[in-house]
């Protein structure tokens, strides 16, 4: 995949990105295929409704799932630093009720 001026706040992945990350992930499940065979099927299907839905659905989708998970690593992140005592978190954390 390759990102001109990457800014990861509109990192949005076309439907061949989806497609090449699906498949490399399948080709890691395939070097075990006899305890992986579920996964190996479910990940077909999901290829399969990719290759039917429209570009533009599948941008706006893979958009909002990057999204929300870099908003679970921030989360992520804040709880462990927080359950560390670290002073960022808290600073970090008031910041955000702020902005609410």
């Amino acid at each position: 995949m390759i990102f001109e001026a990457f800014n990861p706040d509109e990192l949005v992945l076309s439907k061949k990105d989806v497609l090449e990350l699906l498949d490399g992930i399948g080709n890691r499940w395939k070097q075990n295929k006899k305890d992986n065979w579920k996964f190996l099927t479910s990940l077909e299907m999901m290829k399969a409704g990719i290759h039917m839905t429209g570009e533009e659905t599948i941008k706006m989708i893979w958009s909002e799932i990057l999204n929300g998970f870099n908003e679970l690593l921030i989360e992520n992140s804040l709880a462990i630093a927080k359950g560390n005592k670290e002073s960022w978190a808290e600073t970090f954390n008031k910041i955000k009720q702020a902005k609410k």
